[in-house]
């Protein structure tokens, strides 16, 4: 269990894995990442239409996941300094 909580929370980087036992990550996914790194705004509006559209295999969800923790964090300190 302990392998899939660090790959889980980042610890290790699924494109860094040479295990057959695991799908081969989507280039979509590898695109987004990239998209991610070099436009936080377009990676999110896309990210966005992917999860209307159902197209789940193809979101980035490492990022994803760093971005919905960051935003929960965020809104924590924001309520607990009122």
């Amino acid at each position: 269990m302990s392998f899939l909580n660090d790959l889980a929370f980042g610890k290790i980087h699924p494109h860094t894995l040479n295990d057959s036992r695991l799908a081969p990550v989507p280039e979509s996914v590898i695109m987004s990442q990239t998209l991610h790194d070099q436009d936080l705004y377009d990676w999110s509006m896309q990210t966005a239409w992917l999860l209307r559209e159902g197209r789940y295999a193809e979101i980035d969800t490492l990022h994803l996941a760093e971005e919905v923790e960051s935003m929960g964090k965020s809104e924590r300190r924001a309520v607990g300094g009122r």
